[in-house]
């Protein structure tokens, strides 16, 4: 297992090198994990900004999970009613378990039936070349670091720990169902999944062209979506008929999950 402990000095930026410290920590202690959240979204090529550090871990991992990474010094959460992720402006659901790098900047820990359902098991070893659902974070058909990108933009050095990320084609069929169970049947209520349709959008403007999401590779029922993403009327009223057409089958198929509450009161 790595020896590894997190001081509080890092917090100061969320890092790649942090991030990988972390995936060490969780695959040393076997704990199936991917990383999730802005940080994702950065290493797939998007711009992605963090403000916190997100993976989703395998279901019934997430107490062995924060017992780990409080070991390593994540602080446990003592911030009652006054944590950041219980702010009425809080963008993402409440997580399974989280500690917190400072004050400020959370580190959660989502298990994998919140977020990744449709998913096989998250896994425990890196995920072979030809892997439809998984990737590492130094994967050679992750775009690298160029002049003008924002920091920590794209693949990892190979000198550093390789971190488990959901491949992208699979995650937009993942954030297309997170789209459809948490928009809110009001359009003046924001929902999570404002969220999900920015990455989702993120994704095919930044990653779409690179051949690495291959949209012919989507699952039928998810290409009416993508299709009229990718076409000018989609910023045309009304738009997002694709999607309400997919939600509309799902709840009749009883395909979805219940909708992800905000946090909880205390």
């Amino acid at each position: 297992m790595s020896g590894f402990r997190y001081s509080g000095t890092e917090s100061t930026r969320i890092t790649r090198e942090l991030i990988s410290q972390i995936a060490q920590l969780l695959d040393g202690a076997r704990i199936p994990y991917v990383l999730w959240g802005e940080s994702m979204m950065r290493a797939l090529g998007t711009p992605a900004m963090p403000f916190s550090i997100d993976f989703v871990i395998g279901d019934g991992w997430h107490e062995k999970a924060h017992k780990v990474l409080r070991t390593a010094g994540f602080s446990h959460c003592a911030h009652g009613p006054s944590c950041v992720l219980k702010r009425p402006s809080e963008r993402k659901p409440y997580p399974a378990a989280h500690l917190h790098l400072d004050a400020h900047r959370p580190l959660r820990l989502y298990a994998q039936t919140e977020l990744l359902w449709e998913f096989p098991n998250l896994p425990l070893k890196r995920p072979a070349a030809d892997d439809q659902y998984f990737m590492v974070t130094t994967d050679l058909r992750l775009p690298e670091q160029k002049e003008g990108c924002p920091p920590e933009y794209g693949r990892y050095d190979t000198s550093l720990y390789p971190v488990k990320v959901p491949h992208p084609t699979k995650l937009v069929e993942a954030l297309i169902l997170l789209i459809c169970r948490d928009q809110h049947p009001s359009p003046h209520v924001l929902g999570f999944d404002r969220l999900w349709f920015l990455w989702f959008m993120h994704l095919l403007m930044y990653v779409g062209e690179t051949g690495l999401l291959q949209p012919e590779k989507l699952e039928p029922h998810f290409m009416p979506v993508w299709e009229e993403a990718c076409s000018d009327s989609f910023i045309e009223e009304p738009r997002l008929r694709a999607i309400k057409h997919l939600q509309a089958t799902l709840w009749q198929q009883k395909a979805l999950p219940p909708h992800r509450p905000n946090a909880p009161d205390s």
